[in-house]
């Protein structure tokens, strides 16, 4: 069960090692031609393996000096390393990481070598690699370079390479040179080049030049212009329009105006406007604004006002301001949001600026939905709002809610509220739904909240549950109770579940197996036989059937199989033909032929002709031509285009 927060909490922490250094950039399939560090012999001093000391600079073997502190914090990463996966903290791994020097980075590497979870090697030599580039990005280079297996390898690849032209342009720009045709190095020339753009653009014009393929110099376009636009704007402005007309020209100058809207507004709107009318000219005005917002959000939206630009993309504008806005001065975006005319201008802004505001400042939130006419739209805010204040301030928020008025938006705002709150009280959640009147909403939200605790308290949640009286509320909460309590120990909810009848033993009996049969099916198959009959039971069987075809398709055949004739071998077979008729459209056939009931048979067979179609469209139309299926099934099926044909 804790495998999820894991793998979330190992993806914020990487996320967090890269963040500001060239967002979104990937190689692809590296091809080791020219290793980092022989390019970098070819164009600096020869160097040894071993790595600098940070005193003196000088090459020092990294296995005898090591400080004392160095020591400790190797001794720190082996001790987290060795708590993984189940008890692997990335946060505190990455402090540790980020807490390296140029001395101890081969030992790290050799202590995240022996780490057996794949997911977690990988992780920790990501970091250690975005780390080590600081310091020799040749040598971390080289080590992402010559590690083919290593998945995290594409995402740190280009921070390492952005690395290397930053402290040796000339050895990083050989090893790029040196790359076989291919994205790999279409991308690194890309960064190259815009690079060299801040220095020579001349030269990095030069070098798009060479290339004849148009996706390569696109991609070197937007980094190109961009650094140019950085350094002088308006040579960069000169040359782009120099450019011949089409999408190299449109993301040069889109490029152009979001650099230079960030120095010199009135320059840039002042040169857009001067452009020739049409989309390019749109796009750029729309650039310098947007950019412009994040210097000054409100001159930013004065002036998204006032550009003769098409209502829609004015709208569009007016909303992506309103993003820097609501997070510099929440108060005052509230402000000029609650003076525009209700539109589509005021409504974008809105959805822009609230989930900024309701994170940040919820208060200027309900401000702001003050502003929002009676509707969905305002109901909707009520849930957001509450949903991200229950995050941050779940008393203030609870407070909040309590005090709406009665009617869709108190009920969507419980509804965004109830789950940080089931995540702190989950007993508090569920009797202040309970406290409201019975109904759909109800029936919605009681559920989650039981499958929230039974998370985390199963014994606490089952107690809970067991103690409603019996009647909706109580039936809409079982099935996500049994389920949590299968998950851990399947057995002693299987126990508990005989003691129940009617609905709820059915509700009960089908979360369990649900559990059950993706873990242990054969168990499962086995307490189910003992479960007292009722017309309830039939669904559980089925419930059973499914799951398992799932996991084994030809073990469930032959559970199904040696089921007595009646309903509930009839609907455990056509639970389990739809995954039957993948793997053995044959056995799928004959077990289809043995469902007795004509209404289920049917249904069946009609599934069966569905997937078969897939897998072979021209046995399947074969069958259904011979099956005594209804003539309107088979004339809609035999004249229609096989979905597996379908682009």
């Amino acid at each position: 069960m804790r495998a999820k927060p894991t793998i979330l909490f190992i993806t914020t922490a990487f996320v967090c090692f890269a963040a500001g250094v060239l967002v979104g950039r990937r190689f692809h399939g590296m091809a080791t031609v020219i290793s980092p560090r022989d390019a970098a012999r070819q164009t600096t001093t020869a160097q040894t393996d071993s790595i600098p000391s940070a005193a003196s600079g000088q090459p020092v073997s990294t296995a005898t000096v090591q400080s004392k502190n160095q020591g400790a914090i190797i001794a720190e990463l082996e001790s987290e390393l060795r708590a993984a996966p189940s008890g692997f903290n990335p946060e505190k791994c990455g402090r540790i990481i980020s807490a390296l020097d140029s001395n101890s980075i081969h030992a790290a590497v050799a202590a995240a070598e022996k780490v057996s979870d794949k997911q977690v090697h990988d992780w920790v030599l990501a970091g250690i690699l975005l780390h080590w580039r600081k310091f020799d990005p040749a040598a971390a280079m080289q080590y992402a370079d010559t590690h083919p297996g290593l998945s995290t390898r594409e995402k740190v690849m280009p921070y390492i390479f952005s690395a290397w032209l930053d402290v040796d342009s000339s050895a990083a720009t050989a090893w790029v040179k040196a790359l076989p045709s291919g994205q790999v190095r279409n991308q690194a020339f890309a960064l190259l080049a815009g690079k060299m753009a801040e220095s020579n653009p001349s030269g990095a014009m030069a070098l798009m030049a060479g290339f004849s393929d148009p996706t390569i110099r696109q991609q070197m376009i937007e980094p190109v212009f961009r650094r140019w636009a950085a350094k002088a704007p308006r040579d960069a402005a000169t040359a782009a329009l120099q450019l011949p007309v089409g999408q190299e020209r449109d993301s040069a100058i889109s490029a152009i105006a979001k650099q230079w809207g960030q120095q010199d507004v009135d320059a840039a709107v002042a040169w857009a406007r001067a452009l020739a009318p049409g989309a390019g000219r749109n796009e750029a005005l729309q650039c310098v604004v947007t950019a412009y917002a994040g210097k000054d959000p409100e001159a930013a939206a004065a002036l998204a006002t006032q550009l003769p630009l098409p209502s829609q993309i004015q709208n569009q504008v007016a909303a992506a301001v309103m993003t820097e806005w609501a997070q510099n001065n929440p108060a005052a975006a509230v402000k000029w949001i609650q003076s525009l005319p209700d539109g589509q201008m005021k409504q974008m802004a809105v959805n822009n600026a609230l989930p900024i505001l309701a994170s940040q400042d919820p208060r200027s939130a309900c401000q702001l939905l003050e502003s929002i006419p009676d509707g969905q739209e305002r109901n909707n805010g009520y849930a957001q709002v509450a949903g991200e204040w229950g995050r941050k301030d779940l008393g203030s928020a609870i407070k909040w809610v309590q005090s709406l008025p009665d009617g869709p938006g108190k009920q969507q705002a419980i509804g965004g509220i109830v789950y940080p709150w089931a995540v702190s009280d989950p007993k508090a959640a569920a009797e202040f739904v309970l406290s409201h009147p019975a109904g759909d909403r109800q029936s919605f939200l009681l559920p989650q909240i039981a499958s929230q605790w039974a998370r985390n308290d199963t014994d606490a949640a089952v107690a809970w549950s067991l103690s409603l009286p019996a009647g909706e509320a109580r039936l809409s909460v079982l099935p996500g109770v049994f389920s949590a309590w299968a998950s851990s120990d399947p057995g002693s909810a299987a126990a508990y579940v005989i003691k129940l009848d009617g609905e709820e033993q059915n509700a009960a009996a089908s979360a369990v197996v649900a559990q059950w049969g993706g873990q242990d099916p054969s168990a499962a198959a086995a307490w189910l036989a003992r479960l007292p009959d009722s017309d309830s039971r039939t669904n559980v069987f089925e419930k059973l059937a499914s799951v398992w075809a799932y996991s084994d398709s030809a073990a469930a055949l032959q559970w199904v199989g040696a089921l007595p004739t009646g309903p509930v071998h009839d609907q455990s077979a056509r639970a389990i033909t739809p995954q039957l008729a993948r793997t053995d459209p044959a056995a799928a056939v004959k077990l289809v032929d043995s469902i007795q009931d004509t209404n289920i048979w049917q249904n069946a067979a009609e599934q069966l002709a569905e997937v078969w179609s897939d897998v072979d469209s021209n046995a399947a139309n074969a069958w259904v031509s011979d099956s005594a299926l209804p003539l309107e099934f088979k004339t809609n099926f035999l004249g229609r285009t096989p979905r597996s044909w379908m682009p």
